[in-house]
C-alpha cells in the first residue's frame, strides 16, 4: 500500500514538474506562445531555416541552462519556442 502511494505521488510529482498536470487538468491547452513569440525570444527572423533555428537554440541554452545558473521556467520556454518553430519544417526523411 506503501508503494502505490508512493508510485502515485512520484508521478504527479513528475507531471508538476514537467509541467503537464496542467495539461490534464484542462487549463492548458497549447503552446503558450505563437510562432512570433517564439522567434523573438529565440532572437531569429522569420528567414531562419531549421539549422538556423537548432543553433540559436543551442547558444540561448548555453546561456539559460539551470545546470549553469539560469532559470528551469527560461530554459522551458526556449524549448518550448525551438519546439513550435520546429513544428513549421518538414522533418528530413530519414530513408
Amino acid at each position: 500500500m506503501k508503494f502505490l502511494l508512493l508510485l502515485i505521488a512520484a508521478v504527479i510529482g513528475y507531471l508538476y514538474a514537467t509541467g503537464k498536470l496542467k495539461n490534464l487538468m484542462g487549463k492548458n491547452y497549447g503552446p503558450a506562445m505563437n510562432e512570433k513569440q517564439a522567434r523573438a525570444l529565440l532572437n531569429i527572423g522569420p528567414a531562419a531555416d531549421r539549422e538556423g533555428i537548432i543553433r540559436a537554440h543551442k547558444e540561448m541554452m548555453s546561456r539559460h541552462h539551470p545546470d549553469v545558473g539560469g532559470s528551469a521556467e527560461i530554459a522551458r520556454q526556449i524549448n518550448e519556442a525551438r519546439d513550435i518553430l520546429l513544428g513549421t519544417f518538414p522533418k528530413k526523411d530519414l530513408k
